[in-house]
């Protein structure tokens, strides 16, 4: 009967939802306020961390006398004398230093491989602690082709020879 008589008055059955909310003076959560001042927070310290740096005048000098863009003694080193070795697979190398020595020239220089039994080669690098003790300097079957004067690391010793055909 109830049903009918709703259906006849135009009033549905059932639950009915009000809207409770007064739009004339919303009040946000804590959450949203805390969200917009941690927002606004940051964005100030990006705006002033941006213009600190964006508006500098851009020197390339300082940029590569920066810390990260050091290049160490010793790989400068390495570039020099990879240079020089780029066409060559494997090289002779004859030194009188001890296995550290050997073993930080070999990492220096990959992927070209210092073989210590140089007779076999026509390149042989020469790393003598001591120039006296080059055996290569005096030996005529080899002819010098570069030292390494600019060399401040532990390339300062090496030269370069080439074998007399």
């Amino acid at each position: 009967m109830e049903s009918v008589a709703s259906a006849r008055s135009g009033q549905r059955s059932g639950f009915i939802l009000e809207n409770n909310h007064d739009n004339t003076n919303p009040q946000p959560s804590f959450r949203t306020v805390t969200a917009w001042l941690l927002a606004a927070l940051l964005a100030l310290a990006v705006v002033t961390n941006f213009s600190r740096y964006a508006f500098q005048p851009f020197s390339k000098k300082s940029f590569l006398d920066s810390a990260v863009f050091k290049v160490p003694p010793a790989q400068k080193d390495a570039s020099l004398l990879q240079g020089v070795l780029k066409p060559y697979r494997a090289v002779g190398y004859a030194t009188d230093g001890d296995s550290p020595r050997i073993v930080n020239a070999r990492y220096f220089l990959a992927p070209v491989l210092l073989d210590l039994d140089y007779l076999r080669h026509d390149i042989v690098l020469s790393d003598y602690t001591t120039p006296a003790k080059d055996i290569l300097k005096t030996n005529p079957a080899y002819t010098l082709v570069a030292e390494f004067p600019q060399a401040t690391d532990w390339a300062r010793s090496i030269k370069i020879y080439r074998k007399v055909k």
